[in-house]
């Protein structure tokens, strides 16, 4: 007769690791952001999942208003900001402390004057003073123009960024230690343009990716 194994035998065991956040970036941008973030997400570095959503409108209250209306389904949720679109910075950071639990899971990244200052930084550091509007070419145009001056970047083109990621992940190390850089700089000149804290979400993704053991 054959023998019956007991069915703890067959279960399986506690889980070793705690299960990754649940993370939500919202981007103001539908484009470059988006897909460049997406794909750091599928990077065999990071292994973090994190779910990227940009709202039907794009600007910096709709995204955090659509941050703040699903922050309840989120561990952690990054709003994703250029800096030329936000008159008010302070404003953003009291619309998020009035909103109490909810505001406080929500963090801003923001680019001054946009992200391709972000991707600017994988080259090296700068911070020309002062990145605005300068007649008809808007703060983005020139902070593109400085961009596809740099190696392999000539025809950059925000509506096809797909594979930029990955090909300037060499330099991204780079690209962190800049922009952390560029904040500490903006902040002792009392003048973030031109700056970014992009490299924090970055920082994030490092992190989600590490497994963490359950504790025993």
């Amino acid at each position: 007769m054959a023998r019956v194994r007991s069915t703890e035998f067959f279960g399986r065991g506690s889980p070793r690791f705690k299960p990754q956040p649940r993370v939500l970036v919202v981007c103001e941008d539908e484009r470059s952001v988006p897909t460049y973030l997406r794909e750091a997400l599928l990077n065999d570095h990071f292994r973090a999942r994190a779910e990227v959503k940009t709202p039907k409108q794009r600007d910096a209250d709709s995204v955090i208003r659509y941050a703040l209306g699903n922050a309840n389904s989120f561990d952690q949720v990054y709003c994703v900001i250029d800096g030329d679109t936000v008159d008010d910075p302070d404003h953003l950071n009291r619309t998020l402390k009035n909103a109490g639990a909810k505001g406080q899971k929500i963090k801003l990244i923001i680019s001054y004057p946009c992200f391709e200052f972000w991707l600017l930084l994988h080259f090296g550091y700068t911070r020309p003073v002062d990145l605005r509007s300068v007649g008809r070419k808007s703060a983005d145009d020139r902070v593109c123009s400085l961009l596809r001056a740099k190696p392999g970047m000539q025809g950059y083109d925000k509506g096809k960024l797909e594979g930029l990621f990955q090909q300037l992940f060499p330099k991204l190390r780079d690209a962190r230690a800049n922009a952390k850089r560029s904040v500490e700089d903006g902040i002792a000149d009392h003048q973030m343009n031109p700056s970014t804290t992009l490299h924090l979400l970055i920082d994030e993704f490092e992190r989600l990716g590490r497994p963490i053991p359950v504790d025993r």
